[in-house]
């Protein structure tokens, strides 16, 4: 069977009346940042606060995954255990910091890129591929960052 190249062109057609085959192509934003002109144009603040909201919540997050490592590391520090145990803890907290980071550099970030650079308003043609890439390689980097953490 021969493959259809542009498969969404049909959907985005009829759903939303954008013709992906025009040259140049559509910039098309999926989060209403800005009212249309049916709606009085200007800003979505819904959107936008909705957006602040989800970042400032991960942020804190973030926040409390980094201040809890922190206080682990000081209590393993100051506890009287043998250096093996030490060390087994130290490479056991390497080992979850690990699995925190990957999918926050490899899912999480490039999800709020996506969300985020709309807002600018800028044209960003290749960027959207770029951070959906970055999250199919996930599965593959995940395990090989522990392998290598588990290697050490």
């Amino acid at each position: 069977p021969e493959i259809y190249e542009n498969y969404f062109a049909d959907a985005m057609m009829h759903e939303y009346g954008l013709d992906l085959t025009a040259d140049p192509q559509p910039n098309f934003i999926p989060f209403p940042y800005v009212h249309g002109a049916a709606f009085g144009g200007g800003p979505n603040w819904h959107t936008i606060i909705a957006t602040m909201n989800c970042g400032g919540f991960a942020a804190l997050l973030f926040t409390f995954n980094a201040t809890c490592s922190i206080i682990i590391v000081r209590k393993i520090e100051k506890s009287n255990i043998s250096e093996a145990s030490h060390r087994l803890h130290l490479a056991l907290l390497r080992a979850l910091i690990i699995q925190f980071s990957v999918p926050v550099v490899l899912c999480v970030i490039p999800f709020f890129l996506l969300i985020g650079l709309p807002i600018t308003g800028l044209s960003f043609n290749l960027t959207g591929n770029v951070l959906g890439l970055m999250v199919s390689f996930f599965p593959v980097v995940d395990p090989i960052c522990m392998i290598l953490a588990y290697s050490k």
